[in-house]
């Protein structure tokens, strides 16, 4: 098969780009290439990294449309974690709020998203009872210059994957700019109307009377008419709340009413100044508001706010009288305070229905609308209606069910109804006294639409990483079966002692093993960064001696650092404390350190170190190399980061290695910090908490043995390879040749299953990516179904080897399991464990 010049010209661009422009193929090479399965898989390479490329601007496309969508809002959308911390809010806070978005994430909500403590505590509790969802809530916030800000939306919880309660989030509409009621009982019902004007008569008779009441005080006062006696006692006896102060706010007298509202005794009452009970505002302000009274010569029905004992705030109406001694001055300041907590409440309700944004109707119990508000008739105006057709706007159940819902007293679940381009969620609640039902209608068409955007997004998402797992596993199997021959061979051509390489052809197989080892590590670097990326556990934590691990770490690199004429110092002083770590994951996180401080020294030495302090084990790696520019600083952990003038021209390497340290020991419940002068060299610190302390000697070290088959199992004599690939058939004969056992090779399912009938062998070694026929699962099912071969001790061979895998393959019934790339000292172990 010839490929054209131009693909190669492709396809050698690709491969710069996937070696860090390490690659030394030319296009003469790959067109003069004649085994067609290289020229199959360089192919196959460059369709996948076009591929990949594609489906990367795809995703960033469906990003960008969101962020679109997302910074559009017109409402406030925010998300808070179970710690009542601010994890995300839309960029419309601002509008809202006054703050930006940044001033906000991170901080505590109560800062700003409550303007009491009580406000969540009554959210969450409503949550609670709503199943996880408020519609229709009405939320108090803080502005920037500290005023009150209001929000009228839907609040609801927010879960992780597994379903665990994490925090809440919403929608809010800014409310904050309602007007006041002009006229409070004209478009109000008629019963509501009724009851506002008797208990605002009933007021203002109060009002009267108490106004009746101090001036007969002043009279008597000023006419000596009533005596001190009487006067006391009409005082003492008064429904209304009275006290009297000195100029500096301390209570000197008081009534059993305001005792009584407020819920102190009257010896703790008159041990306190008017700041203490006054709400936060007039608090404050106490010192001026005292001038101002005594500059008006008294005040009549002021607005006030009073503190009760427990921290109830009680909104009252004052009025301030001022006591004067003989000579005229003010000595005493006496005040006369109404609880108008029940008139605010009339206030209130009678201002939701006029002022609300949404439509609100009322029905009598024969369906007959008794009210419908501003909003409700602007809705029907809209749509081409009048006044009578107000049932059109309703779901049909609403509509014919008034009086079901009266007679059993039960709230309507809420329904959506769409009328020409708006959606409605309506529910219904009984008065039943009244014989009315309220039915109230909150407008979501941008919230549905929204839904509709990020559920495709999120969708759309989920795709983009399974496709992502998809190409890695891909990428895996096909980067490591070439990488199994390549080292295999490169590895027995170094070490056979038929060879006699000298000169540059030492230096030839030198420059493969070094560049197979290289793609290696690129392989793997970048498969932990997927799987950790993905969220996915690769630990397996246990107790070891620190400064064993650490010695062990040290030991893989003293050779490098002679060959680069480095000295390589070591101070352990971690007095044999344990810490908890995966083993593996902890010496690839500090040899990725050590390596990078021989990589990045031309001279000088590299001191490795362990301490205790704290209650911590700390490991430093210190080099004398080139060190890393400030400006370089912040990025020195982000994924394929080098630095351009240092780092990227001089040294080779992917950008991995401190970005997959620093995951692993955060995984390991660890941290990683660095200092670092440009010119001078680098400080690496890894923390690790310690487990406990011990007294005894750790366990003694495993050496390493030459690759053979252990005497204790002598059985295996002949083995049989299901391989496809013919460069790796030729490579595992010739292994299992080294290890002095007979072979039988088949390159399919089907071969292997006829040739075990002819031929007695000991254990099985098959592949399991098969380009044809069943695949190495599917022989090993069919094997097991065979009473006369069941028996035989199966090796799974794969190039798949992400996080799952090996155990993958086990429960599928394969005895032990070796993964590619494999050198022959591997293979032996292998075939110790059967």
């Amino acid at each position: 098969m010839k490929i054209p010049e131009e693909i190669s010209a492709k396809i050698i661009r690709h491969l710069v780009d996937i070696s860090g422009g390490e690659c030394t193929i030319t296009i003469e090479m790959i067109q003069e290439e004649k085994d067609r399965h290289i020229q199959e898989i360089l192919l196959g390479l460059l369709q996948l990294h076009e591929d990949l490329a594609y489906k990367e601007r795809i995703q960033n496309q469906a990003t960008q449309r969101f962020e679109a969508i997302y910074n559009s809002l017109i409402e406030l959308y925010f998300r808070i974690d179970k710690n009542n911390i601010i994890l995300d809010v839309s960029p419309s806070v601002a509008e809202v709020t006054g703050y930006t978005p940044d001033e906000l994430i991170g901080n505590v909500a109560n800062d700003f998203y409550y303007y009491r403590q009580s406000d969540r505590n009554t959210l969450m509790a409503d949550l609670e009872k709503s199943g996880g969802r408020v519609s229709d809530y009405e939320m108090i916030g803080r502005h920037k210059d500290g005023s009150k800000v209001y929000g009228l939306g839907t609040v609801q919880y927010w879960t992780d994957e597994e379903g665990n309660f994490s925090g809440i989030e919403g929608i809010i509409k800014n409310n904050t700019h309602r007007k006041k009621m002009e006229e409070k009982v004209k478009e109000s019902r008629d019963k509501l109307d009724q009851r506002v004007q008797e208990r605002t008569r009933e007021l203002e008779e109060s009002r009267k009377a108490l106004m009746n009441i101090l001036d007969d005080i002043k009279k008597a006062r000023d006419k000596a008419v009533i005596s001190e006696e009487k006067y006391l006692t009409l005082y003492a006896d008064s429904p209304v709340m009275h006290h009297t102060v000195d100029l500096k706010g301390n209570i000197i007298e008081c009534n059993q009413a305001i005792l009584s509202k407020l819920g102190y005794t009257k010896k703790e009452y008159l041990s306190l100044n008017l700041k203490d009970v006054l709400s936060g505002p007039f608090s404050e302000q106490l010192d001026t508001i005292i001038q101002k009274i005594l500059d008006s010569d008294g005040v009549n029905d002021s607005p006030s706010e009073m503190v009760t004992k427990s921290g109830e705030i009680i909104p009252c109406e004052l009025s301030v009288s001022i006591l004067r001694n003989k000579k005229g001055e003010p000595q005493f300041l006496r005040g006369t305070l109404i609880d108008i907590t029940h008139r605010q409440e009339i206030d209130r309700l009678a201002s939701f229905p006029l002022n609300n944004p949404n439509p609100i109707m009322e029905l009598g119990v024969k369906g007959n609308l008794r009210y419908i508000n501003k909003a409700g008739l602007i809705q029907l105006n809209e749509h081409g209606l009048k006044k009578k057709d107000y049932r059109q706007l309703l779901p049909k159940n609403f509509r014919s069910s008034v009086a079901e819902i009266i007679k059993t007293n039960s709230i309507m679940v809420p329904k959506e109804t769409t009328f020409k381009d708006k959606t409605f969620l309506w529910f219904g609640v009984p008065l039943v006294d009244m014989e009315l039902v309220h039915f109230y209608g909150t407008e979501i068409s941008r919230q549905k639409n929204l839904e509709t955007d990020l559920r495709e997004a999120r969708d759309r998402a989920r795709l983009s990483d399974q496709l992502k797992n998809v190409f890695i596993s891909t990428m895996s199997h096909e980067m490591r079966t070439p990488l199994n021959v390549i080292k295999g061979y490169a590895d027995l051509f170094k070490n056979a002692p038929m060879t006699n390489f000298k000169g540059e052809e030492s230096d030839y197989i030198d420059n493969i093993v070094s560049g197979a080892n290289r793609l290696e590590k690129l392989v793997n670097d970048v498969l932990d960064i997927s799987q950790i990326e993905a969220g996915r556990d690769i630990l397996a934590s246990k107790l070891y001696n620190g400064d064993d691990l650490v010695s062990q770490s040290v030991s893989e690199y003293k050779i490098s650092a002679r060959e680069k004429s480095l000295k390589m110092v070591k101070r352990l002083n971690g007095n044999g404390v344990l810490i908890h770590v995966d083993k593996m994951r902890f010496l690839q996180s500090l040899g990725n350190i050590i390596q990078n401080a021989v990589k990045f020294t031309e001279k000088g030495q590299i001191t490795i170190s362990s301490k205790v302090k704290d209650g911590d084990f700390i490991i430093s790696v210190k080099d004398t190399g080139v060190g890393i520019r400030k400006k370089f600083h912040p990025h020195i952990y982000q994924l394929f980061s080098q630095e351009e003038e240092g780092y990227s021209r001089r040294f080779e390497g992917a950008g991995l290695g401190l970005a997959i340290t620093r995951r692993l020991v955060y995984a390991m419940n660890g941290t990683v910090a660095f200092e670092s002068q440009y010119g001078k060299g680098s400080l690496f610190s890894l923390t690790f908490p310690i487990a406990r302390s011990i007294s005894e000697s750790p366990p003694p070290k495993r050496l390493y043995k030459e690759a053979h088959i252990s005497k204790s199992n002598n059985d295996i004599k002949k083995i049989m390879i299901l391989e496809d690939n013919k460069a790796n058939l030729r490579y595992v004969e010739f292994l299992v040749k080294k290890l002095n056992l007979k072979s039988v090779s088949v390159t399919s399912g089907e071969q292997a299953l006829k040739k075990l009938k002819s031929n007695s062998v000991d254990c099985i070694l098959v592949d399991i990516s098969l380009g044809r026929g069943m695949d190495g699962i599917q022989f090993l099912e069919r094997l097991k179904k065979l009473k006369s071969l069941n028996h035989l001790p199966t090796v799974a061979v794969t190039a798949h080897s992400l996080e799952g895998d090996r155990e993958f393959l086990l429960g599928k019934g394969f005895d032990t399991y070796l993964s590619k790339p494999f050198l022959l000292r591997d293979l032996a172990n292998t075939l110790n464990e059967l």
